[in-house]
């Protein structure tokens, strides 16, 4: 089993090194490779790593045509630098999240190296970040594939993974009650009077999206029984890469416009790509969101229901306890001490807007 980061060679020389570089003035010359080597008593490729990482991460530099390091001016030098493994497609959940990651991260003076993948498939988790000294990985709805789950049970160095739901003792998560997410959206509506409440799946079902469903079924069986409650699920179909916003458009208008459809009265979009294309098959339909039908929708830490006309009731989570949670995980995962509870929640809230109101049989789908 390869060593934690931490327990390498080349992290404890480096992480020495910064120390006592600091005990040196500003432009001062940085002791040569050989007298580094005699000095901590280690190979010649080590010390040269090291010194590498503490360029990069701004502690020394080389000017234009010297042979010799020297000191950087000391301001806010990074305690470690952390690969921020995304999908390359625009999300703005995503960088809702990578923005209150990175505000988290710089106040512990930690620096972000970014990295895109295409698919899960053909990610190389370790190669994506053999220079960084950890990693918080964002995955798509794919299901993980043996190569990243092989790097998730032996992780090389610190990891942490971000929404996904996992059970895997070796690393540490951080993510959104999702059951909390469903059966909150549920109760508000029920208060409202709302008993047919429909369910929009408007992403592929990974364990956040089914964890927003089972919170809906919890919550709707308090007041109908299995058979009709599972005729209120809308599955949009979302594949890996779909335009998910596009494709439950399409299903909600198809479901508008059949006369067989199921009656409801309200809706739960799992996500924001949901509510977006609500909003417009509602348009499309001569039909009022908060009149005609009442819309909420889990949209994470998006504020896009101050936005929408009307404003939409939303199911919101804390970004910035995600990030300060993720960056603490880490710190502690590089202190090589095992964190106290290895998989973090984040409890969502209600934000009640215009979209939501009291139940009129008249508008009943």
């Amino acid at each position: 089993m390869p060593k934690v980061l931490q327990q390498t060679k080349h992290f404890q020389i480096t992480r020495q090194l910064r120390r006592d570089i600091k005990r040196l003035k500003a432009h001062e010359f940085v002791p040569t490779a050989a007298e580094l080597v005699s000095r901590y008593d280690t190979s010649h490729a080590t010390i040269i790593r090291a010194l590498s990482n503490l360029r990069r991460n701004g502690v020394i530099y080389r000017p234009a045509g010297q042979k010799r390091y020297q000191v950087a001016e000391f301001t806010a030098k990074p305690l470690a630098r952390i690969a921020i493994v995304r999908p390359q497609y625009p999300s703005p959940g995503m960088d809702a999240n990578v923005r209150q990651i990175v505000e988290a991260g710089q106040k512990m003076h930690l620096a972000f190296d970014f990295k895109h993948y295409e698919s899960m498939a053909v990610l190389d988790l370790n190669h994506a970040s053999e220079e960084d000294d950890a990693i918080i990985l964002m995955p798509t709805t794919e299901a993980i594939p043996p190569q990243i789950h092989k790097a998730l049970t032996k992780p090389s160095k610190p990891i942490v993974l971000l929404t996904h739901h996992t059970d895997l003792p070796q690393i540490c998560s951080v993510t959104v009650n999702d059951r909390q997410v469903g059966r909150l959206a549920v109760k508000h509506l029920q208060e409202l009077g709302h008993t047919r409440c429909l369910i929009l799946l408007d992403e592929m079902l990974d364990t956040t999206i089914q964890g927003r469903r089972d919170g809906w079924r919890e919550q709707m069986a308090t007041q109908l029984d299995q058979a009709e409650v599972e005729k209120l699920i809308l599955d949009a179909g979302i594949k890996p890469f779909d335009d998910a916003r596009e494709k439950a458009y399409q299903a909600f208008s198809r479901l508008l416009d059949d006369p067989k459809k199921p009656e409801f009265s309200a809706v739960f979009c799992t996500t924001d790509s949901g509510s977006q294309a609500v909003i417009r098959a509602c348009y499309e339909h001569d039909m009022t969101m908060g009149k005609d039908l009442s819309v909420i929708a889990f949209t994470g830490g998006n504020h896009i229901g101050e936005y929408t006309n009307p404003p939409m009731s939303t199911i919101q989570a804390d970004t910035a306890d995600l990030g300060e949670r993720i960056c603490d995980l880490l710190l502690t995962q590089l202190k090589n001490e095992t964190p106290t509870q290895r998989h973090q929640q984040i409890t969502p809230t209600l934000h009640v807007r215009k979209t939501t109101v009291p139940f009129n049989p008249s508008t009943s789908q």
